[in-house]
């Protein structure tokens, strides 16, 4: 049997759910899915049961929205329970979760002034606990339906539309090139999930600073600083080592192999692909990444400041002219970043979000957008505020970064860049305001949507920009994926992971050779895009006899 690209989720185990029906009562009572007529002959199919398993391991693995009033609670919009477990969603959702708030069941009010605030009972998350952390069996899968899967998923790469509707159109010419499953360093993730819970606990001083010096030589592999704060925060330091208890068990699925990840991707209708589930190892915090990847004989390939080079790059070949301050950040892009951190206050990594930002339109000079009529806060400003975690601090910080003269300048060459190039690419009409840009991966997006009031305007310059870009962007990887063959590991937006040992030079020039073709197909503009790649040989970050020393005498537990 095939399973289609929505079925799966490799956290619903068959040992998850026979715990459920085993010690929760009134699980094993739950239809495992349930048909009811829609809309004169169409039929809604929900999958109760499997969608209550899914929100159970989302929430026990820290998925889902956190609620914002209470960080130890979590929200879900009744709509959406509604949506995926039918209308009797409130009598499922009490067995497994219990509230806090003033909401009533019948009228779904708010005496407090906030919405219900969830969280899985201690009696549940003991189940999880056994069935995820203390289970060291493989494991194997129950799709929709309630039956064990049998056969991993055969392509890598489902297509979707604009409205995020799953097609049954596979673009065979590349997704058969792609393997749904990839190697993955099984004992770093046990390494790992020791290493985040050690450095934890010295961070909360249960422990002394003796006890996780031995981790010291790795975390200087992966470019990590214990010291750091930011980056190895307490809420981040937890999340770190969630997920390497997450990845141990999708590490261990019977149909997917031993110490292999089930690796499947969206294709969405910009050409990008985007990794499928949210414990993916493609959106995997970097430092955990890194060692999962490491030791198997992996490259990784980054295109260098990707979006800004191609950005300035196409609009010099269609216009004759250069985008100076454009030009500028991409010749010198952490020197800017630098200048611009050291200038604002705001931590590098968000500078740099906040350039990328930019490039896809975001607002600089308000804080603030009006979304569906509603006024909401901007992607940078939001940005910022993952820094401070405080309003009267990022209205400071936002200030100054919207008055950084670099800042001033690369957004100015943004929205010229912009009104240049949006006159150069395809577009193809089906009536009324019905326009369709297509990008170089012959991917297309309208050009306009209906507001609040109804009307139809143009999308903002952002989304319109983004979609151009990331055409480009995803249609150099797809050669390259075409290039690679079965020796592509792994996608990763402006980058890649690799069995080839390429030259920095030899993947420069084939880069440069195919997007010639693809500028001329497109644009007939004879030039090419020159792209510089970083490469990274992903030795491993550990010495493998110090770790098999360390299991053989006892200190390390095949998972904690």
């Amino acid at each position: 049997m095939q399973y289609s690209k929505d079925t799966y989720n490799t956290n619903i185990t068959q040992k998850l759910v026979e715990l459920l029906n085993d010690n929760i009562k009134g699980f094993r009572e739950i239809d495992w899915w349930s048909r009811s007529k829609r809309f004169g002959k169409s039929v809604d199919v929900k999958t109760i049961k499997y969608e209550l398993c899914v929100l159970i391991s989302d929430m026990y693995f820290g998925h889902e929205l956190k609620h914002r009033d209470d960080a130890l609670y979590y929200s879900i919009h009744y709509k959406r329970a509604k949506e995926l477990l039918g209308r009797d969603y409130r009598k499922y959702l009490d067995l497994v979760f219990r509230t806090k708030g003033g909401a009533k069941m019948s009228s779904w009010g708010k005496k407090d002034g906030s919405t219900l605030r969830w969280k899985l009972k201690d009696e549940v998350i003991d189940l999880c606990d056994k069935a995820y952390r203390q289970n060291k069996d493989v494991r194997s899968l129950v799709d929709k339906k309630g039956k064990l899967m049998t056969e991993w998923i055969d392509y890598a790469v489902s297509q979707y539309n604009e409205k995020g509707e799953v097609s049954k159109k596979v673009d065979t010419k590349f997704a058969t090139k792609l393997i749904p499953q990839i190697e993955l360093n099984k004992i770093n993730c046990t390494l790992a999930s020791h290493m985040f819970s050690d450095i934890y606990k010295y961070k909360t001083k249960r422990i002394k600073e003796a006890d996780v010096r031995k981790w010291y030589g790795v975390l200087d592999r992966i470019g990590a600083d214990i010291n750091d704060d930011m980056r190895f925060g307490l809420d981040r330091l937890m999340d770190l080592h969630t997920k390497t208890i997450e990845m141990w068990g999708q590490l261990n699925i019977d149909i997917i192999g031993d110490g292999k990840l089930g690796m499947l991707y969206k294709k969405r209708n910009s050409g990008r692909l985007y990794a499928v589930g949210k414990g993916n190892i493609q959106t995997t915090q970097k430092e955990l990444r890194t060692m999962l990847l490491s030791g198997k004989g992996y490259y990784d390939y980054d295109m260098e400041n990707a979006h800004y080079t191609i950005l300035g790059q196409y609009f010099s070949m269609i216009s004759g002219r250069k985008l100076t301050a454009v030009n500028k950040y991409i010749k010198n892009t952490k020197q800017t970043r630098q200048a611009i951190s050291i200038n604002t206050g705001i931590r590098v990594d968000i500078v740099k979000r906040c350039l990328l930002g930019i490039v896809y339109g975001a607002k600089i000079n308000d804080k603030t957008k009006v979304v569906d009529g509603k006024h909401t806060t901007t992607a940078i400003y939001d940005a910022i505020l993952k820094q401070t975690n405080d309003r009267t601090t990022t209205d400071m910080l936002f200030k100054k970064l919207r008055n950084n003269k670099i800042i001033q300048s690369i957004w100015q060459d943004v929205d010229v860049a912009y009104k240049v190039i949006r006159k150069s690419w395809k577009t193809q009409y089906s009536g009324g305001d019905k326009e369709r840009m297509i990008n170089m991966a012959e991917c297309s997006t309208y050009t306009k949507e209906k507001n609040w009031k109804g009307e139809y305007q143009y999308k903002s310059k952002g989304r319109l920009l983004s979609h151009f870009l990331q055409g480009i962007e995803a249609r150099i990887l797809v050669d390259i994926i075409l290039e690679e063959g079965n020796s592509f590991v792994l996608a990763l937006h402006d980058g890649w992971v690799s069995r080839i040992n390429w030259s920095v030079k030899e993947i420069e020039n084939k880069i440069s050779q195919h997007t010639r073709k693809m500028l001329l197909d497109y644009s007939g503009i004879k030039e090419a895009f020159e792209i510089k790649i970083t490469k990274n040989e992903l030795t491993d970050v550990i010495d493998g006899d110090w770790t098999e020393t360390l299991i053989k005498d006892g200190v390390l537990e095949e998972i904690v």
